[in-house]
């Protein structure tokens, strides 16, 4: 049964390819769009399991067998997208919560942007591997609000574990755009909704939307409809895989009691010695490099100023800085091809 369920994982990436078809994704935002102004920088995940609708359902890979999602960790979700496999899975009904050096401020168009990696299939132009996610906001991290979701996909038959569906059936879901590209969010949709405060959003939640039809086990969409989508998908790699959340206005921050500025370029990197880290802050602070598995490999104090960070040289990957203060911390994520 293992080795069965380990083919039919291998199966899925075999399925699908990722890249830009004609579909059209004109409001989409690109990683490297310039009007983007920060990305998220702490996250906390909560997963959960592979099979909903069988809780007793496991998947083993790389040495660990669990009936939850395992794939990634919460630093994957941190800095700028990059790419199809820096991703965290949250499993069916898991949820992630996002937060942010400066607060999200409703400003014209798109606020910010969820990205995923919705695989397009490779026989089927147009049609794609889509895990859709609920978005909420919050302006206190107590009190949270679902943007208005709505689905168009046929639900009187159960999309299957590899089901295919196109992204323009769904609308305020994340999930539904490839690599590379976020799903965008417009907080006036949000206005005038009691104990929200649309011009300085502080916390976004991400919750996984299972796509089983079944009642016990569907969610629903702002009109009632169930929100079909691949279901099941007991491997490790279940649920929405978020891969970062791009910010495109920012509140006004000249209240604040301390800010830390951070500048990463160029990011990705070549190579760890073409990379400059700048670093302007108001107290004294630690900075730390870490690997993706959370290994500290690098750590020095800096004074409350602008200081240039020489980092030592990194192989080939994925990393996070953490910059802490008395008060504050931020993390970010860099790589290294």
């Amino acid at each position: 049964m293992a080795s069965t369920r380990v083919f039919a994982a291998f199966l899925l990436i075999l399925l699908f390819k990722i890249h830009l078809s004609a579909q059209n994704f004109e409001n989409f935002i690109s990683k490297d769009n310039p009007e983007i102004q920060e990305w998220a920088s702490g996250c906390i995940i909560n997963r959960g399991y592979i099979n909903i609708s069988d809780t007793s359902e496991t998947f083993s890979a790389n040495g660990i067998t669990s009936n939850h999602a395992f794939f990634g960790t919460d630093s994957m979700a941190l800095g700028i997208a990059d790419g199809s496999q820096n991703v965290v899975s949250l499993g069916d009904a898991g949820w992630a919560v996002l937060t942010f050096q400066y607060p999200i401020a409703n400003g014209e168009g798109t606020d910010f942007a969820v990205f995923e990696n919705a695989m397009e299939s490779l026989t089927q132009s147009g049609q794609y591997f889509i895990e859709p996610a609920f978005v909420e906001v919050s302006s206190d991290g107590l009190n949270y609000f679902r943007f208005p979701a709505r689905t168009e996909i046929p639900n009187t038959q159960q999309l299957g574990s590899f089901g295919l569906n196109s992204p323009d059936l769904l609308h305020n879901l994340a999930g539904n755009a490839p690599p590379d590209l976020g799903t965008p969010f417009d907080l006036e949709e949000m206005k005038n909704i009691f104990g929200l405060d649309i011009t300085r959003i502080t916390h976004v939640k991400i919750i996984d939307i299972p796509g089983s039809i079944l009642p016990e086990f569907a969610k629903f969409d702002a009109l009632g409809n169930i929100i079909n989508a691949p279901f099941p998908t007991p491997f490790n790699t279940c649920g929405f895989d978020l891969n970062a959340l791009a910010v495109i206005h920012i509140a006004d921050n000249s209240e604040s009691e301390e800010q830390i500025l951070v500048k990463i370029s160029p990011n990705p990197s070549k190579t760890s010695k073409n990379l400059a880290i700048t670093i302007q802050s108001e107290s004294r602070i630690i900075a730390q490099i870490f690997d993706i598995y959370g290994h500290c490999i690098y750590q020095i104090i800096l004074p409350a100023c602008e200081s240039s960070l020489k980092i030592p040289d990194l192989a080939t990957g994925v990393y996070i800085l953490s910059i802490t203060s008395k008060t504050k911390s931020r993390k970010l994520k860099f790589i290294i091809r």
